[in-house]
């Protein structure tokens, strides 16, 4: 959106007193006066005052002076004023919450934006349960070198997850709270805006219906169950979601990771915000009575608005330290030939490496090993380090030590684990690097059955 009017609106404008505290935005709920601190220049002299302006067009009584102003040359103005319009337009629909501000993010009312719903394959899904993409817009002022200044919008989305169900109702049903962080409902000025969930503190103990905090904020170490509800912080979360769906709660945990991921994959990320930018240029957005600011299409490289690209010039590597070889741009290259900068006075030179391992794994371990320190080359294939670890980075050699786990299971590596660190009786002999083999099945178990 560039330069959006040139026409003139009647603002009043009142003197800040030096003392009172800055007002950068503020939209009052019920109310129609908008409010904007500005820094103007008139005599040769810099003024700081507050612009405030009647949105429904009426004559603003605030203070009797009254000037007219440019909104193209106050961006500043304009920006709050395309905050505003979009607050509105979403105010008072379904599903369409305005659940934050700075950037501005509202929830999507597509079906396919629902995650949770998605998620349980028909179930039904609690109401105090939200998952849903949330679309953010942002009104900020550019200025390319050698353009002038205009106004744009910056598109993006996310994933909104919230519990509002208060922690009372969970005590109702002997649900375990400790250990699980809390927040509590902290209103925005406007009532247009959602309230905001504001962590408080992490719950110790239960006593009636107030919960003892940790790592509270400062005087709320007890609260009133009623008061706050769950974090949706992942243990949070997935303790909800076990009490909501049992056993299917893992199942519907990777089933939402799978839907929120696709959402974020490049082409349908930017299919949904061209999406939404194409509703955008409809219609120009009304920011006053009278004054209506046009949406453009998104800055496209060949267009005459785009900043001009300029290519910096490649990054040198040096890798002697008496600057006797030349510096050179391909640090690959560098490293393979003439070894890293610090290869002098690096130190261990021989590193001690302790590898755990699966008894039955250790002989494919050691080849890997063996490749990865010492390089190989396979006749007819192209090896990314042909020189293995050692000889790329100097090292004077290596003193590898293996302990193996009897099987694949928690107890057995933290027996291995355990005898790798018993092995250390001095500060010469702590372990400089370590390998940890495990079985690929392992990424799909969670917390102490995940070796």
């Amino acid at each position: 959106m560039r330069k959006p009017l040139g026409k003139r609106w009647s603002w009043n404008v009142r003197p800040r007193r030096k003392r009172s505290p800055p007002i950068t935005k503020h939209f009052c709920a019920g109310k129609s006066t908008a409010f904007k601190r500005v820094n103007v220049e008139e005599d040769g002299k810099k003024k700081d005052l507050i612009y405030a302006v009647r949105l429904d067009g009426a004559a603003c009584t605030v203070a009797p002076e009254t000037r007219n102003i440019l909104l193209c040359e106050n961006l500043g103005v304009a920006r709050q004023l395309v905050d505003e319009s979009f607050i509105s337009s979403f105010a008072g629909k379904a599903g369409r919450k305005i659940v934050d501000v700075g950037p501005l993010k509202v929830l999507s009312a597509e079906k396919e934006h629902d995650f949770i719903a998605q998620a349980v394959s028909g179930a039904p899904v609690p109401e105090w349960l939200l998952v849903r993409l949330a679309q953010a817009i942002e009104a900020r002022v550019f200025q390319f070198d050698g353009q002038d200044a205009f106004l744009g919008l910056v598109f993006d989305h996310h994933t909104y997850r919230r519990i509002t169900r208060p922690c009372s109702e969970w005590l109702v049903e002997h649900f375990n709270l400790i250990g699980l962080y809390v927040s509590d409902k902290s209103p925005f000025k406007d009532a247009r805006i959602e309230p905001r969930a504001r962590l408080v503190g992490r719950v110790t103990s239960v006593t009636g219906s107030t919960l003892q905090l940790a790592d509270c904020r400062e005087g709320r170490n007890a609260v009133e169950a009623k008061d706050v509800e769950d974090e949706a912080d992942y243990d949070g979360f997935m303790r909800c979601l076990t009490a909501a769906f049992g056993s299917k709660a893992q199942t519907i945990e990777r089933r939402l990771f799978d839907l929120q991921s696709a959402a974020q994959v490049g082409p349908k990320k930017l299919s949904e915000l061209v999406r939404i930018e194409n509703r955008l240029t409809q219609k120009p957005l009304r920011l006053l009575p009278g004054i209506e600011a046009p949406v453009l299409p998104h800055l496209d490289t060949k267009g005459r608005r785009f900043p001009a690209v300029r290519q910096a010039p490649q990054a040198l590597y040096v890798f002697d330290r008496t600057f006797n070889k030349s510096a050179l741009t391909d640090a690959k290259k560098g490293i393979s030939e003439l070894g890293p900068y610090s290869q002098q006075g690096f130190t261990p030179s021989k590193p001690r490496i302790c590898v755990v391992c699966e008894r039955n794994r250790k002989g494919k371990v050691e080849q890997f090993l063996q490749k990865l320190f010492e390089g190989h080359n396979e006749p007819g294939r192209k090896c990314f380090f042909p020189n293995g670890w050692v000889k790329t980075y100097r090292l004077q050699g290596k003193d590898v030590r293996f302990f193996v786990a009897d099987g694949p299971t928690t107890a057995a590596y933290r027996k291995a684990a355990q005898e790798a660190l018993e092995s250390v009786t001095t500060d010469a002999e702590r372990w400089n690097l370590s390998f940890v083999q495990v079985n690929e099945a392992s990424h799909e178990l969670r917390g102490e059955a995940n070796p």
